[in-house]
């Protein structure tokens, strides 16, 4: 069977599969996100492409949280270099780290097999934090 066959034979059997849902509506996956996804008053889920992108105004603006305890560049790679902080255990007291944290928690249950949350309380945990830094037009 050449390509054209095998793509056409692709093509009928997505159409047959596709009548099967014909009748079935399509979750809310704003809806489905927003369980996940802890409610604050500067993080939101959006629909709204203007929002969007004025949230993304402020990424350049974001400092690394912790005290910086390794650096290092790969070989031959100038435009970007790797950090390596450390959160004591006093970031409990520090409101935006939490809310941030919340967020990279959220992250951690959906991309890594068996994570699960910390109690942000506890003063016993200490966080390690890797950062890829690029240097852009801007610096």
């Amino acid at each position: 069977m050449d390509l054209n066959e095998q793509a056409n034979e692709v093509i009928a059997f997505e159409l047959i599969r596709s009548e099967k849902y014909v009748n079935n509506e399509a979750d809310d996956l704003i809806e489905s996100l927003n369980q996940w996804i802890p409610s604050t008053t500067t993080t939101t889920t959006t629909t709204n492409l203007d929002l969007f992108l004025s949230k993304l105004k402020n990424e350049n603006e974001y400092a690394p949280f912790g005290e910086q305890i390794l650096s290092c560049e790969l070989n031959g790679e100038t435009s970007t270099s790797y950090l390596i902080n450390r959160v004591n255990q006093n970031f409990c007291d520090d409101k935006k780290f939490i809310e941030w944290y919340s967020l990279l928690e959220t992250f951690l249950v959906f991309f890594i097999d068996a994570a699960s949350r910390i109690a942000k309380d506890d003063p016993n945990w200490v966080i390690y934090l890797l950062y890829q830094q690029y240097k852009n037009d801007s610096g």
